[in-house]
């Protein structure tokens, strides 16, 4: 029966470091949730960007092209 409580509260320890471990994990991710949702604003303005200047390029390639005609 000992041998059984034992091994139950070794596993009992391990669960907790466990939970312990996920906790902090999850504090770590929530503290840096802003900084990674910043990121994601700037990068999807810089594509944005980059998408308007390619339209623009390409408007102005097909304007040139037309011309010559």
């Amino acid at each position: 029966m000992n041998a059984a409580i034992e091994e139950l509260e070794k596993s009992l320890s391990v669960e907790q470091g466990n939970l312990n471990d996920c906790k902090r994990k999850l504090e770590r991710v929530i503290e840096r949730k802003p900084i990674l949702e910043q990121n994601i604003q700037d990068i999807e303005s810089k594509i944005k960007d980059f998408e308007a200047s390619i339209f623009v390029l390409k408007s102005r390639e097909g304007t040139k092209n037309d011309s010559d005609l």
